[in-house]
């Protein structure tokens, strides 16, 4: 009997052993693809940390850029820091940042379709972020300067009209 108890025994810790080797270690297919591509999971975890302190950095600086008026140096950073982010944070204040260098006044090379197209991306892919909350104000603001542009333009049409009606009725 005491051979029975002791056999079972082993057995028992052999498979809480197997069972916390399977729990530290994961599957067996994870181990291969983390082996084949030569890092860890906390080497995984690092990366990302890194590539998302790069972004940070590059949105710093594309901030100071702003400041400064270099607003093609802000616009490079600021892709840079989009780039390096992918969709995760800080991609979203990155959208936001660079629909505001596109829309800035001081910007001689300013766009607002691609302001206006950058911050509709901001908004769509990141709608719970609070950037995309302050990206749909200056959204709010770019749609009604257009609108305005627009109307602008058709009195300016309507304002040479009436003048050139004017000019043939006293040339008659």
């Amino acid at each position: 009997m005491g051979g029975k108890s002791a056999r079972s025994g082993k057995l028992l810790h052999l498979c809480a052993a197997v069972l916390i080797l399977v729990a530290a270690g994961g599957c067996p297919s994870s181990q291969k693809t983390v082996v084949a591509r030569g890092e860890t999971g906390g080497e995984r975890t690092e990366r990302a940390g890194k590539a998302a302190e790069t972004a940070a950095a590059h949105l710093m600086r594309a901030r100071a850029l702003l400041a400064r008026g270099d607003y093609e140096g802000a616009r490079r950073e600021d892709q840079r820091a989009l780039n390096r982010s992918g969709k995760n944070p800080p991609a979203d204040e990155a959208l936001f940042h660079l629909g505001l260098v596109y829309a800035h006044p001081g910007n001689p090379a300013r766009d607002f379709a691609k302001s206006l197209a950058i911050l509709k991306r901001l908004v769509q892919e990141h709608p719970g972020s609070p950037w995309a909350e302050e990206g749909r104000a200056v959204l709010g603001i770019l749609e009604e300067n257009q609108r305005l542009q627009a109307l602008l333009q058709q009195s300016k049409k309507v304002d040479l009209e009436i003048e050139e009606k004017k000019r043939e009725r006293g040339g008659n």
